[in-house]
């Protein structure tokens, strides 16, 4: 099967422009994580951030993905205090958005670091957050290294 684009490349201003005003069918765009939570990712697809008028930018919901039984994963996953049943409810709720093509993830980051043997607690997370407070430098392994 052959599919034909147009590929258009033009200011971020403009292609912003295109996608909140639903001028575009299919676009390349990203996000990053504001805090390691599901909820992050998930609310791009909430049918709650599609304005009443559709001529209305949604900002978020750029897609302008509805799904009722997304929509109700997402919301229960939201209240819910249980940590464990939260992520079960999120993830329930992406596949739902996977399985309807809402978007399609083409790559994710991986990230790289390269530490010496002495260095201690350096911490690694998704969101590559810095908190210094319990690195250390554990002499033994420093004069080890060395020689």
């Amino acid at each position: 099967m052959n599919i034909d684009i147009e590929v258009s490349v033009v200011p971020i201003a403009e292609h912003l422009e295109r996608i909140e005003s639903g001028k575009t069918l299919f676009w390349k765009s990203h996000w990053i994580a504001d805090y390691p939570d599901p909820e992050t990712f998930l609310t791009l697809l909430s049918g709650r951030h599609i304005p009443k008028n559709m001529m209305d930018k949604p900002y978020l919901n750029s897609m302008r993905y509805k799904s009722s039984t997304f929509d109700t994963l997402f919301a229960n996953a939201m209240k819910e205090l249980n940590d464990r049943k939260r992520m079960k409810l999120y993830l329930e709720a992406d596949q739902i958005g996977i399985d309807d093509g809402a978007v399609i993830p083409v790559f994710y980051d991986e990230n790289y670091r390269l530490l010496k043997p002495y260095v201690k607690n350096f911490p690694a997370n998704a969101m590559e957050y810095r908190d210094m407070a319990r690195v250390y430098f554990d002499k033994t392994k420093k004069a080890t290294a060395k020689k």
